[in-house]
């Protein structure tokens, strides 16, 4: 049996002919906590400003930096994008320089630092 990768993230299986294997989906949150929390303080988009009232979209947490390269649920990697700068940010439209720059103020205010302290994960869990 020979096992290969397809582009949309599933094993393909061949022995005698091709069988698609879903790869098991990857835990992409682990600090539900600070990403309620997110969801409840900012109500817009932080990248083009539209509120998340006025979009057919809920907004959606970004990880600046991807936990597969090592980012993590924090305060300065998280950003709440709506779906379509979500997809920019996704595909490189946006620069992770310019997200980074949404959220050192964010970082420095002390309410958030609380948020977040009160939030961390330990070793990939929820405390």
């Amino acid at each position: 049996m020979i096992v290969g990768k397809r582009e949309g993230g599933d094993r393909v299986a061949f022995d005698g002919g091709p069988m698609i294997l879903p790869f098991p989906k990857v835990k992409r949150v682990c600090n539900k906590t600070l990403i309620r929390a997110l969801k409840e303080r900012v109500r817009f988009c932080e990248w083009c400003g539209v509120p998340h009232w006025k979009t057919a979209w809920p907004l959606d947490p970004h990880h600046i930096k991807s936990r597969g390269a090592g980012g993590g649920d924090t305060l300065d990697n998280l950003v709440m994008l709506c779906r379509p700068c979500h997809d920019d940010a996704q595909t490189y439209k946006i620069h992770k320089a310019a997200l980074l720059a949404i959220t050192g103020p964010r970082v420095q205010d002390p309410v958030w630092r609380q948020i977040e302290a009160s939030t961390a994960c330990m070793g990939g869990e929820k405390p």
